[in-house]
């Protein structure tokens, strides 16, 4: 996959939003990819604007290592907007306003702040969930110990059992 593929699939996912461009999404995935490497215990690299394996050049970087990189920008994502609401707070912002029955709504950007802090950590939850998924679905014994081939001597005078009999 290429880094703008993507970046543009993140854009799509968060709902095209307009503070955000794909630009800003490419930046990210090409300054994010060594955490990818930390995360999957991964050796990706990005070479001609794509996303390869470094152990193997002509592999181009996995669907599931994608979704792990999608997830982490989500959560970066829900970063900058909590920062956001947090500077905002100090700001009166009003939604209603209503003349002859002199009523006025505002928001509580307390509980904006709550709500997406309680999606920031839902989607670390999931990120921990897709590493560990990733990390177990690539990991191979790196010892089988014994002869599997051979079938083993089990003898009868155990003696664990009464007299030795069964």
């Amino acid at each position: 996959m290429t880094v703008e593929t993507i970046a543009d699939e993140i854009y799509k996912e968060l709902g095209e939003p307009t503070a955000y461009t794909t630009t800003a999404i490419q930046f990210w995935v090409r300054t994010n990819v060594g955490e990818l490497n930390n995360l999957l215990m991964a050796n990706y690299s990005i070479n001609n604007n794509e996303i390869k394996d470094d152990s193997d050049p002509a592999v181009l970087v996995t669907v599931e290592a994608a979704a792990v990189l999608k997830k982490m920008y989500k959560i970066h994502y829900y970063d900058l907007e909590i920062k956001k609401n947090v500077l905002a707070i100090s700001t009166d912002s009003i939604i209603e306003v209503k003349d002859q029955g002199s009523s006025v709504r505002k928001v509580n950007k307390n509980q904006v702040t709550l709500a997406l802090t309680n999606i920031r950590k839902q989607e670390a939850d999931e990120l921990t969930d897709l590493v560990t998924a990733y990390r177990l679905r690539s990991c191979e014994p790196r010892q089988v110990a014994g002869d599997d081939t051979v079938e083993g001597e089990y003898h009868r005078n155990d003696t664990t059992t009464r007299n030795g009999l069964l």
